[in-house]
């Protein structure tokens, strides 16, 4: 009896001395659009050479384990970013995101924070590893949209296997076919009209443009699928669109 519960203790022990061995493995580098762990004050590197980045204060306000809050509270992570020999400060929040101040040309989001505060423990930032998110700025990301009074106007066209789409503001004249062709909030693809019509404020109204004459002989429409695929997304996100065929 007294070897089964010498086996016992032993397991038990073990078990308590893996978990309390157990580490977070920090990433020694880091590759843009991929979550990566980083330290404070350990500069890392992008894996392909081009960015570094250095967090300079970490804050962790989160709720406590073991304490009810009137606010879950969040983590706030500030430092440096550098790219193409260009430094520049960030400073991002978990939860408050309006109050982010990114590095130009990127986004940074804080994906996770650990370990996680527990009420009676010294919770000390210092020896946080936070999990980033990295990612350089499309174009879709630049692109805002504010309410119009004369509405939206999109047209289409084919290229190559998919469609062209250009989406400008309404106005009381016609616009000219250079200025369809040219204008720079134009995506490839079905889906990438769909994080376009995400931007836009709901029951906006939207003209689909159809088929011209002239220059204008090559604008057109997708299959009817497509055309019915954007017009049931239009509808979950509040806008008014009307196809004019």
């Amino acid at each position: 009896m007294k070897t089964i519960a010498a086996i016992k203790y032993l397991m038990i022990l073990f078990l308590f001395t893996a978990i309390s061995c157990e580490e977070i493995i920090l990433d020694k580098t880091f590759t843009l659009g991929k979550e990566s762990t980083f330290r404070k004050d350990e500069l890392s590197t992008s894996s392909d050479g081009k960015y570094t980045l250095l967090i300079t204060d970490i804050q962790d306000s989160r709720c406590p384990k073991g304490v009810e809050c009137i606010w879950q509270g969040e983590v706030v992570v500030k430092g440096e970013f550098t790219a193409n020999s260009t430094k520049s400060t960030f400073e991002v929040h978990s939860v408050v995101k309006d109050q982010n101040k990114q590095p130009d040309g990127f986004t940074i989001q804080v994906i996770n924070a650990v370990p996680y505060p527990i009420y009676g423990r010294d919770n000390n930032p210092e020896s946080l590893i936070v999990t980033l998110l990295v990612k350089k700025n499309s174009k879709l990301d630049t692109i805002t949209f504010t309410r119009s009074m004369k509405g939206w106007e999109l047209y289409s066209w084919p290229k190559g296997n998919d469609f062209i789409y250009s989406i400008l503001m309404g106005t009381n004249r016609s616009k000219t076919y250079d200025e369809v062709i040219t204008n720079k909030i134009a995506v490839t693809g079905k889906d990438s009209l769909k994080m376009l019509l995400d931007k836009i404020p709901s029951k906006e109204e939207i003209l689909w443009m159809g088929k011209g004459t002239g220059d204008w002989a090559n604008l057109s429409f997708p299959d009817q699928n497509t055309i019915n695929e954007i017009k049931t997304y239009c509808q979950q996100k509040e806008l008014n669109l009307h196809v004019m065929e």
